[in-house]
């Protein structure tokens, strides 16, 4: 079942706003796996660049990430870190912690998910051989290895395979934020993130 602003569930209606001093206080850190592509990037500049001719650099990396966007990112500072589950962890010439600082993010990102394109077939091949429809098996074998509980992720991607995690790994998607490609990441997806860390946070406090 997808989760979030778009799927039609209607669970931010009547909501009572997050208070957010109170869930920083509480000391619970969330993992939240962060695709780029679809969910902070500027998908118009990708033509633009490929038109153009130029190589990958510095400036083309950063030109492709949305600055608003990791701003409503931001949102989420003292409640969750990241895990890079994009593919830009491989495709990405430059450290990609490095260009999301420059555009501002002030989340910590605490590591990436592994690449197993290399060791099982996926549904798209790109040039460099990262294979796409893997990225839930990918998600499920980081969190397996870091003891992460499968019902406090955090999710964030426009690839509904992200939360497949294959056989023999628990369900993910208790929090699936799904964005649409054509416009990333809005403040409604981080307000049903924080619905679910809330609901999340007073389970813990009380466990």
């Amino acid at each position: 079942m997808e989760i979030g602003p778009d799927s039609g569930c209607g669970c931010l209606e009547g909501h009572k706003p997050v208070e957010l001093e109170k869930l920083i206080s509480g000391g619970f850190m969330y993992p939240c796996y962060l695709d780029i592509d679809g969910v902070i990037d500027e998908p118009h500049v990708w033509g633009r660049w490929n038109a153009a001719g130029n190589p990958p650099d510095r400036e083309w990396y950063l030109s492709l990430l949305s600055k608003r966007k990791v701003q409503i990112l931001n949102r989420l500072e003292g409640l969750v870190q990241i895990v890079l589950s994009s593919s830009w962890r491989i495709e990405c010439k430059l450290p990609v912690d490095e260009l999301l600082r420059e555009k501002g993010l002030r989340i910590p990102i605490v590591g990436q998910t592994p690449d197993l394109s290399v060791c099982s077939g996926g549904w798209m091949s790109f040039g460099n051989g990262y294979q796409a429809g893997l990225r839930g098996q990918e998600i499920a074998t980081h969190a397996k290895q870091h003891k992460y509980r499968f019902n406090r992720l955090i999710v964030m991607d426009d690839d509904p395979t992200a939360t497949r995690p294959g056989k023999g790994y628990p369900k993910i998607g208790s929090c699936f934020v799904k964005t649409l490609s054509r416009e990333g990441l809005t403040h409604s997806h981080v307000d049903w993130a924080l619905i679910r860390i809330e609901n999340w946070r007073r389970k813990d406090e009380r466990s």
